[in-house]
């Protein structure tokens, strides 16, 4: 018998989806070896049967096993479900990712190849998966609306697109829904994309609403993944940082302890009563982890609970320095784009204030008491570095140090800091100078 889940609109056209869908990449892709075919169709039918409706895949992910595998699965009860596929990627003859290319000609192309794969006659939601710099955004969206007028597309979406791309192509085709990473971990949506979203009717398709697995509290910094594992190399899984931020995980694990629930259930819950248009869709390869997720779906946080959250996510960051520059889009220069991208994530957080530490600064009259660095001053030309390490210099309390985590070259320091290395696990232990992936981040008292 096939439960019933809540459901929730996306956009204005029509859309309506269950409360939390189901990413389906990780079967394929991504997280590991790919899981045995039967496997991934007996999970993909276990969701239909526990109420979810909304189904995720791209023609990307393997490339294209991932379609395939979700359109064998869902044949049986495809008038039952949205698929949401994506379009915007050139393969070689090997299969391996090339390209961004999203003409017109190749969106055709490739929609009536997706729809041979996904065994059906329409595909519910469609997204350009990039943004392609070198075709207006006008004509993907026109395109897209032509296949909408064809009756080969239902709705039109957009992935990882910031806000002029979504207004101009919202303009040409309405969208229904963006998909981008959304999170307690990743809330850089927050500072213009939902607000954006809110304004014009578009749905939020939030994908590793789980952090990619960190905010379930089953990663530590002993955790091992398999080599074809993408988190292998992204940065915020280094086995330092996923040691020093455990705080949030903790604070999960009490609320989901008092609730009788469990962490990602508590992370899911917090995403679904952030908007009713916003749906998650966490992905997994184990049935039990499936049931979990979606058990998320009739959970309701107190408001308590939302300010526990809150305060927690609000741990990390006091102040962050900036080089030589108060806004950040004048930074990126200089700075290496994971870095500058990690930056834009930590001031979104409403604790966090940004400050350049230059001259005439206004937390000039702020106490510097330890500081942590690496891609700010690796990065960063020497007049800059210069200008922030005698800022610092200046405010510096007695015993103040320089320290560093990552290697890079040691730059020359006045007299009253010294400079040390140390790992970011002790360094948050010992004083709670606040680490945060890799990024400088000084904590500051008043005079």
């Amino acid at each position: 018998m096939v439960k019933i889940m809540e459901l929730r609109k996306l956009g204005t056209q029509g859309l309506t989806v269950s409360a939390v869908g189901f990413g389906c990449m990780g079967l394929s892709y991504g997280y590991g070896p790919a899981v045995n075919k039967q496997d991934g169709i007996d999970i993909i039918r276990k969701a239909v049967e526990e109420g979810v409706t909304f189904f995720d895949t791209a023609e990307v992910y393997g490339p294209f096993a991932n379609e395939e595998l979700v359109g064998e699965a869902l044949a049986p009860v495809r008038d039952q479900v949205v698929i949401a596929t994506k379009f915007g990627f050139t393969f070689g003859e090997n299969g391996k990712q090339q390209d961004l290319n999203s003409r017109p000609e190749h969106i055709r192309k490739v929609a009536e190849e997706s729809l041979t794969r996904l065994r059906t006659d329409v595909i519910d939601l469609y997204y350009q998966h990039r943004v392609d710099p070198k075709v207006p955004i006008e004509d993907v969206a026109g395109t897209v609306g032509d296949l909408i007028r064809e009756g080969k597309v239902k709705y039109f979406g957009l992935s990882e697109a910031g806000p002029d791309t979504i207004r101009r192509a919202h303009a040409v085709q309405p969208l229904s829904a963006l998909q981008s990473e959304y999170s307690l971990w990743w809330r850089e949506p927050e500072k213009e994309i939902i607000p954006l979203l809110e304004e014009l009717g578009i749905g939020f398709v939030t994908f590793s609403p789980l952090g990619k697995g960190f905010l379930t509290g089953t990663i530590d910094e002993n955790t091992s993944f398999d080599s074809s594992d993408f988190r292998n190399i992204v940065p915020r899984f280094t086995s330092d940082a996923r040691k020093a931020n455990q705080e949030l995980v903790k604070v999960l694990g009490g609320i989901a302890e008092s609730q009788n629930v469990t962490r990602a259930q508590i992370a899911l819950a917090w995403l679904l009563a952030q908007k009713t248009w916003i749906v998650p869709i966490p992905g997994t390869t184990k049935q039990h982890r499936l049931v979990e997720n979606l058990g998320a779906a009739s959970i309701e946080l107190t408001q308590s609970d939302l300010t526990d959250i809150a305060g927690a996510d609000n741990f990390f960051v006091d102040y962050i320095l900036t080089g030589g520059y108060r806004d950040l889009r004048f930074a990126h220069p200089w700075m290496h784009p994971d870095a500058f991208d990690r930056l834009r994530h930590l001031t979104s957080r409403p604790s966090c204030r940004v400050g350049r530490m230059g001259e005439h600064d206004p937390c000039d009259h702020l106490r510097f008491t330890g500081y942590y660095c690496s891609d700010i001053f690796e990065y960063m030309p020497q007049a800059d570095a210069d200008t922030v390490v005698a800022s610092l210099a200046r405010s510096a309390a007695p015993g103040a140090r320089l320290l560093y985590y990552m290697l890079f070259v040691p730059r020359t320091l006045p007299a009253t800091l010294t400079l040390e290395q140390e790992s970011a696990a002790e360094l948050f232990a010992r004083d709670r100078t606040f680490f945060y992936d890799g990024i400088g981040i000084g904590r500051f008292t008043g005079d």
